[in-house]
């Protein structure tokens, strides 16, 4: 159950905003654990598209005994995201019929770029580009094609925005995410013209396992902890999101895909600390819309809008974009972010719960704070919010988190592990 609320000023909108309070992110939390915190295997293998598949997304219902009628071999990768002019392998001959479009960003130029070379059962991409496929006139394929000779950064950002492009903000698909497992929900949502529907936790899952499969870059799940006051009453609520490391930028960024955010190229504590320096009144959190606006966000995100009801259950009808507002995304940017009024944290070694991407074991304490705010309140307002989850947060300062973060992750990054997955014309030594 999530803590939702309307304000005042919203309710003769019918808006509805969604706060990820205590009890969401007890769900959060300890749901997606139960999916597996581990990431997939590290060995790098062809993966298999089997129609239907086992995780549906589409909404139409299916049996555990539907046969298997057709089949898709990927070239070494667990999921549809290939390098030009590789080719994937199909069990029956194929064609590819009719195409369909993202659930936002349909009129961007990376969108079904052009047709691919279809021979039988072997279909090649050869343009960069997110496909949107329907093979035989009834098998859905999502596919995200990248050029190994661009910049890390930019490969990145392009699985970014198909991210973007292909989800919704909302928990519509939480309980069919849980019921699969976490390959056969991806696979499932790469086989069906439907976005997926996903709060930040599962998102930020979701995100770590394409970039660990496609790219093994180094990653690493910040969460934060936002305490304000609204119309005279408390909030905490947390929003948890996924930071990548750049090897051609030397640094990390922060990838937000719920909200469609991305400042190049920042991480959390940067954002966190510039946002700092334009404090709300009474302690609300709430930051002006200008001050995002002076961020070096990139511009080529797709636009995204809120669902009409952001929890709603709606079991295995078919989506519909009908369930979408008129409302972007990015109209909450100011709102939304109050999680950023507190400060920034991580996860170490000691907690029972690891977030996929986690990526700071090396920390000692279960839960590393590091405050924005210097004001009595800041500090233990998250102590009380997070304390009931059985997490007793570590604070520190902002500078003795940058020392942590940059030493704990030194070895991994020296370790060059994209290298075994990006062809090696783009190898950075």
């Amino acid at each position: 159950m999530n803590l939702i609320f309307v304000p005042r000023s919203f309710r003769r909108l019918g808006i509805a905003f969604v706060l990820l309070g205590a009890t969401a992110m007890s769900v959060s939390l300890f749901l997606s654990s139960a999916v597996a915190s581990l990431p997939l295997p590290n060995v790098a293998i062809g993966g298999t598209l089997s129609y239907p598949p086992k995780a549906n997304y589409s909404g139409s219902p299916r049996a555990a005994t539907d046969p298997v009628r057709l089949s898709i071999t990927l070239p070494d990768a667990r999921f549809p995201l290939i390098w030009t002019h590789e080719s994937i392998q199909t069990s029956v001959p194929c064609q590819v019929t009719s195409t369909f479009q993202p659930v936002f960003g349909k009129d961007r130029p990376v969108v079904n770029p052009g047709q691919p070379q279809v021979d039988g059962q072997s279909i090649r991409f050869d343009r960069v580009g997110e496909y949107y496929l329907v093979l035989n006139d009834e098998f859905p394929l999502k596919a995200l094609v990248l050029d190994p000779s661009e910049p890390i950064s930019q490969i990145v950002t392009r699985i970014f925005e198909f991210c973007v492009a292909n989800m919704v903000y909302a928990q519509r698909d939480e309980t069919v995410f849980m019921s699969a497992t976490v390959e056969e929900s991806i696979r499932g949502w790469f086989q069906s013209t439907a976005p997926l529907n996903l709060l930040c936790g599962e998102t930020a899952r979701v995100f770590y396992e394409l970039i660990h499969d496609r790219l093994r870059l180094p990653t690493r799940a910040v969460t934060f902890p936002g305490v304000f006051r609204w119309e005279g009453a408390k909030y905490m609520s947390s929003h948890n999101v996924l930071e990548v490391y750049l090897p051609d930028q030397r640094k990390w960024a922060l990838f937000d895909i719920n909200f469609g955010f991305l400042v190049e190229w920042k991480d959390a504590i940067e954002i966190a600390e510039y946002l700092q320096q334009f404090p709300s009144c009474n302690g609300t959190g709430y930051i002006a819309h200008e001050a995002f606006l002076r961020l070096p966000i990139h511009r080529g995100t797709p636009q995204t809008f809120l669902p009409l009801d952001p929890v709603a259950k709606c079991g295995n009808q078919p989506f519909n974009v009908k369930e979408l507002s008129a409302v972007p995304v990015q109209y909450l940017w100011k709102d939304g972010f109050r999680f950023y009024n507190s400060g920034v944290a991580y996860w170490g070694a000691k907690t029972s719960w690891h977030p996929p991407g986690q990526g700071t074991t090396f920390l000692a304490d279960a839960y590393t704070f590091a405050p924005t705010r210097e004001d009595k309140d800041c500090i233990p307002n998250v102590i009380e919010y997070i304390t009931p989850f059985g997490f007793k947060p570590k604070v520190i300062s902002m500078n003795e988190l940058r020392r942590l973060l940059s030493e704990g992750h030194q070895r991994e990054i020296d370790c060059h592990a994209w290298d075994t997955r990006i062809p090696a014309a783009k190898q950075i030594r």
